[in-house]
């Protein structure tokens, strides 16, 4: 059911808020929590349907026809691009995709600040939980969810419109979008193991991201790097995973099992991209994505040309995330001792209670035979992990260095 929930709430929150209005958002969320708790129920007692999917979506809309001709008073502010249309269009299997994505432009309110509104977003269109949002912005989930139900009143008092009535003339508002995107999929992909939720992130960001490159209006060198750094990524999933279910590192991948067709793919899209004045996360991003996707074996990887678009990509967007990646380039580019004293002089704070901060300390540590050291954050990370695959990964890497000693 969780699965489900993280693959078709927020398609069905879209559909029900387009149909009902934006300022009726809370309404659509609970017709969303109901239609989840009707499918519990039924299914405990006549067992899970053929296709779930068309159940849920067939529930949801029976109880959204049901809910207008019961409480039409209730219903304010009805988006008049939609008046006397019936609700079949917003349920429709071909609408799906288009329907998610002018309700991601929509709930890029211009009005609201980009932490409020990224929050927004991410909650609203996938019902991303608020520890997963908190988790991504390096926020505390406290103030996750108060911006969030700031959010919603602000909506509810300014009576917003339902969505974007034309999507060609919503350009303004794609870098949030493109955002939000990115962190959809960057949620995904740091969860390979699972592969009903997780990947599913990745897919659905990738397909609204290419159904973007498609449109006119949004074929910018943003979208094309996006969309590359996407597939860079994603042809790299089938070897994230052992065959016996323990998260492989990039050191440890089978390349043989990497998509070749996607990686070319990345690198026709990352061409798309290049302009004289294109330097976003993105383009820095899929560029070192490529690098990794091309090189031969490990080996092999331009470590230094990797540290220049680290530090490029540091200068610009300042994150924990960046400064990791960055130590480890500096390990294989430059040796241990200048990863640790880089990693070192950083502040972590909320974030060195996150596994990938220890792990990293580790790798160098053990790079630098401190065994000792080296074991220890191997522990701390132990510690932090929560997802079976990447401790089981942690564990194996413990026992080997025991087996040093």
């Amino acid at each position: 059911m969780d699965q489900l929930y993280r693959r078709h709430a927020g398609q069905l929150t879209a559909a029900c808020s387009s149909y009902f209005g934006m300022v009726n958002l809370a309404m659509a969320e609970d017709m969303v929590q109901d239609t989840f708790i009707a499918a519990l129920s039924d299914w405990n007692e006549k067992g899970i349907p053929n296709d779930p999917k068309s159940w849920l979506f067939k529930i949801c809309k029976n109880k959204s026809l049901n809910l207008v001709a019961k409480q039409k008073k209730v219903l304010r502010n009805k988006s008049a691009l939609y008046e006397g249309e019936g609700i079949d269009r917003f349920f429709l299997d071909h609408e799906i995709q288009d329907q998610q994505l002018r309700w991601l432009f929509a709930t890029a309110i211009p009005t609201f600040s980009p932490r409020m509104r990224m929050i927004f977003m991410l909650r609203t269109l996938h019902g991303i939980r608020v520890r997963e949002i908190a988790t991504l912005l390096l926020l505390s989930e406290a103030s996750v969810q108060k911006m969030y139900e700031r959010a919603r009143a602000q909506i509810k008092g300014q009576l917003e419109k339902t969505s974007v009535p034309d999507l060609d003339h919503s350009k303004e508002r794609l870098p949030s979008v493109l955002n939000a995107l990115y962190l959809i999929y960057t949620l995904g992909y740091d969860q390979p193991w699972q592969a009903d939720s997780g990947q599913d992130l990745c897919y659905d960001a990738l397909e609204l991201t290419r159904s973007l490159v498609h449109k006119p209006t949004y074929q910018v060198a943003d979208t094309y790097a996006l969309y590359s750094l996407m597939l860079f990524q994603i042809a790299r999933l089938p070897a994230r995973i052992s065959g016996d279910g323990v998260f492989q590192d990039l050191q440890q991948q089978d390349r043989s099992l990497w998509n070749a067709e996607l990686i070319q793919l990345g690198i026709i899209q990352l061409n798309k991209s290049k302009t004289p004045e294109s330097l976003s996360k993105y383009h820095l991003e899929a560029t070192i994505a490529s690098l990794h996707c091309t090189a031969a074996s490990w080996a092999s990887t331009p470590w230094k040309q990797i540290v220049v678009l680290y530090r490029l990509l540091l200068n610009a967007f300042p994150t924990p995330f960046i400064k990791l990646n960055l130590s480890i380039a500096l390990l294989y580019a430059e040796g241990h001792s200048i990863a640790l004293e880089y990693l070192k002089d950083q502040h972590f704070s909320l974030f060195s209670q996150n596994y990938q901060y220890h792990a990293t300390l580790s790798r160098i540590y053990q790079a630098g035979t401190n065994l000792l050291q080296a074991k220890y954050h191997l522990g701390m990370a132990l510690h932090y992990a929560r997802a079976q695959p990447v401790k089981s990964y942690l564990q194996r890497r413990l026992d080997s260095m025991k087996q040093e000693v």
